[in-house]
């Protein structure tokens, strides 16, 4: 996996014009993501916990242009990368993007500078990231991540899930109870060894989507 470069831009770090800034531990990226407000970091989760997410990198880049004699310059909020497509988000509460839907005058100028690149534009709203229960769940992911592991379980977890579809299949193929189960699976996530349906509440019925007989 190639290194991301550092943000094209400073990020200012610590409280702010009254937002949270600070840094993400990324076990992804083996780094620590800077983010500049709490949707930031809230987008940051779902990416990390994303088994289609590759990579991410916040303030990718910075474009710089003239328009009638005006120099103008834009620094997208992130670049994520999956095996398909390379993305770069501009992560904008729903209301501000309703009073300036064109960036200041410069989303088609932004869209053809990410084109030039190969990449996607696209504006990533609160209402996107903070929709339920996948944000709950992915938080919930990394929160078991951290936590002191145990090893026979996920490797029984691990061994069966070519053959099963669901947490509670891997339960019954290992001969482990279905929360035991379930916690090894969301540990094996948190390391982007499988990829959980974060979109419904995690249990037995949870669907492995990367990593089991689903994908």
């Amino acid at each position: 996996m190639r290194p991301m470069r550092p943000p094209a831009r400073k990020v200012v770090t610590g409280r702010r014009t009254g937002a949270l800034t600070g840094y993400h531990p990324s076990r992804k990226m083996g780094a620590s993501v800077p983010f500049e407000s709490l949707l930031e970091l809230d987008a940051l989760v779902l990416l990390e916990v994303d088994w289609k997410v590759v990579q991410f990198a916040t303030q990718p880049v910075t474009f710089q242009w003239r328009d009638a004699g005006r120099a103008r310059r834009y620094t997208p909020d992130l670049l994520v990368v999956t095996a398909l497509s390379r993305t770069f988000r501009e992560v904008k509460p729903a209301r501000r993007l309703a009073r300036d839907p064109t960036l200041r005058g410069r989303r088609e100028r932004i869209e053809a500078e990410c084109a030039a690149l190969g990449a996607d534009f696209e504006v990533w709203t609160d209402k996107d990231i903070k929709r339920e229960p996948r944000l709950s769940n992915s938080r919930a992911v990394l929160s078991e991540g951290r936590r002191v592991g145990d090893a026979w379980a996920e490797q029984r977890v691990r061994a069966v899930l070519p053959h099963c579809a669901t947490v509670g299949e891997a339960a019954w193929a290992g001969g482990l109870p279905p929360v035991r189960a379930l916690r090894a699976a969301m540990r094996l996530a948190a390391r982007g060894e499988v990829g959980l349906d974060l979109d419904l509440a995690l249990g037995a019925s949870t669907r492995i989507l990367a990593g089991g007989a689903s994908r």
